[in-house]
């Protein structure tokens, strides 16, 4: 019987487990967690006394027919959650007020957070854009298709609510493909906007929205796929060597003595993880997968009485761009977003501080940790009152930072990764750090082993 192994049981390698056991149900698959729990990736959520904690993302688009059709398949249809209208406001937190996110260009023109000049600029871009083949940071593609005002204002929440990272050193090539996709067809993302807006609505079709699962937020898919693989998953096996065994077999050596032996292996673990199992037969490629930095964050869900909210949680929630006084680097609101994750007449924030603004933050102690939290509460959101409900997790080297120059280091990976035929890569550090990223990769390596 054909045997494949995938070490790392987060949404990545769960997903690519389940994918492969719909193509070919005769393979004989091996999950390895280290951890004591499957789900041991950042989609994960926990509730207690009422209160719905997401540890990572909050939910996923519903423009990824990978996700619905992964959710469909677990059945999981019925329980989908869409967000609440209220979901689609959003707020910047500048020069001491929430200051609402224009989604429209009528909302752009009448907002505060750009001049008139960069207004007009911005206006401009149909006419002024141009092309560009060289990779570029998520900064300057910004100013050069918008102008400095636009850039200056809009690029750095764009990627912290993403990466928790700097956008003048993120690339937007890889981080966000679909922007050039745009420019590489319309020249103008504003023409290209315009265009796809057409489109839908000559097609119809249901509207993208944010959505997550009832009764446990994106815990369910997690539980989901753990129920499915529960004969093939090993929790407590975290994997210390990766051996040839024979011309076309692996060895894995597991912590306490075990082992386990498979045709093919998908590493679904960090990328310094990978290099570590790497590099004793590629130093080439365990080198690249180390250059890969990741950021760390401490996430935060706190639950307060209704009544002790100075203002309504009237939207998503708000980022924190630089240089603003406050450490946090977004707010999201919760039970605004997702009604059912706090108990009637309560509310749950969930607040994320560090990454690399902040690198230090995750340094602190939890009691030093909370005391800054709730400092930029009161000072963004008027909060006084000490949270009823408190939650946390330290995610140390916890998001990948696609920086210039990750799209020819995946390249030069994958060319090296030739010489170990049947070991393969996935997961948040390669092609998308989203839940919707991470599925959809999940497909596209069950598919090619599928295939072998």
């Amino acid at each position: 019987m054909p045997s494949v192994a995938i070490v790392g049981a987060g949404i990545s390698g769960l997903a690519t487990a389940f994918f492969l056991r719909q193509l070919r149900p005769d393979l004989k698959l091996t999950v390895l967690e280290k951890g004591a729990e499957p789900g041991g990736g950042k989609v994960r959520s926990s509730r207690r006394d009422g209160f719905t904690f997401d540890w990572g993302p909050n939910g996923f688009l519903t423009n990824a027919p990978e996700t619905l059709a992964l959710a469909d398949a677990l059945g999981l249809s019925d329980a989908l959650l869409p967000a609440s209208r209220a979901a689609g406001r959003r707020y910047l937190f500048r020069d001491g007020a929430l200051k609402p996110l224009p989604t429209s260009p009528l909302a752009f023109l009448r907002s505060d957070l750009v001049s008139p000049t960069s207004k007009v600029r911005a206006l401009l871009e149909p006419l002024l854009a141009r092309r560009e083949e060289r990779e570029e940071s998520v900064y300057r593609f910004l100013e050069r298709h918008f102008g400095v005002g636009v850039a200056r204002a809009f690029a750095d929440p764009l990627v912290v609510g993403i990466t928790a990272g700097d956008a003048s050193e993120l690339s937007v090539d890889a981080l966000f493909p679909h922007f050039r996709a745009i420019e590489r067809e319309h020249g103008s993302l504003v023409r290209g906007l315009i265009a796809a807006q057409r489109r839908s609505r000559r097609e119809g079709g249901p509207r993208t929205h944010l959505a997550s699962f009832r009764n446990g937020g994106i815990q369910r898919l997690i539980d989901a796929l753990t129920s499915e693989l529960d004969a093939s998953l090993r929790l407590g096996a975290g994997v210390i060597a990766l051996e040839r065994s024979g011309p076309s077999g692996y060895l894995l050596r597991v912590e306490g003595g075990g082992e386990v032996r498979a045709e093919r292996v998908v590493l679904a673990v960090p990328a310094f993880t990978a290099a570590r199992l790497l590099e004793p037969h590629l130093p080439e490629a365990a080198r690249q997968l180390a250059a890969i930095p990741y950021t760390s964050v401490q996430v935060f869900g706190l639950g307060f009485d209704q009544t002790e909210l100075p203002r309504p949680l009237d939207g998503f929630g708000f980022l924190t761009p630089r240089g603003q006084g406050v450490r946090s680097r977004g707010v999201l609101w919760s039970s605004s977003v997702f009604p059912d994750q706090a108990p009637e007449g309560k509310v749950m924030v969930r607040v994320i501080a560090g990454g690399t603004a902040d690198p230090d933050f995750t340094e602190l102690s939890t009691d030093e940790a909370l005391t800054e939290v709730r400092r930029d509460l009161e000072v963004t959101m008027g909060i006084t009152a000490a949270p009823s409900h408190l939650e946390m997790v330290r995610w140390r080297r916890g998001i990948p930072q696609y920086l210039l120059g990750h799209q020819e280091r995946l390249r030069q990976l994958e060319a090296t990764l030739t010489s170990l035929p049947g070991v393969v890569l996935t997961g948040n550090a390669y092609r998308g750090v989203g839940l919707n990223d991470c599925v959809r990769d999940a497909g596209r390596v069950a598919t090619a082993l599928s295939q072998l």
